[in-house]
């Protein structure tokens, strides 16, 4: 029940700080909506705990039945939902920010010769 409880509520906003940075980097709403939806979604799990009352004893019959249960609506709003955000985004957008960020970054090597040679 632990599982299902407590690393949820620390899983997720370690996921969110990690996912910001891109989001802001980036500056696309989907991207963002997708980003929230895949960090949040294991907090699902600490809703179906609470709703199906894990921490209280089940007979078989029970416990098969909310085994499935959470299996289906986990692979759905964990997965599914999400994941299928993102590759919406990724479909849908015209990826204008690929030219932004290589614009902003100088390849060319007369700007690398000084970093490379300080290297060796």
């Amino acid at each position: 029940p632990g599982m299902f409880v407590i690393l949820p509520w620390i899983f997720a906003p370690l996921n969110w700080a990690m996912y910001q940075v891109y989001a802001q980097m980036l500056g696309e709403w989907m991207l963002f909506v997708a980003f929230f939806l895949m960090s949040f979604s294991p907090m699902l799990y600490y809703l179906y705990g609470c709703h199906y009352r894990f921490g209280s004893p089940m007979d078989d019959q029970q416990n098969i039945t909310v085994t499935f249960r959470v299996w289906y609506y986990a692979l759905v709003t964990t997965y599914v939902i999400p994941y299928g955000t993102l590759i919406a985004w990724f479909l849908t957008t015209d990826h204008v920010w690929h030219d932004n960020i290589k614009g902003a970054i100088d390849f060319s090597p007369v700007s690398l010769g000084p970093v490379i040679a300080a290297a060796f």
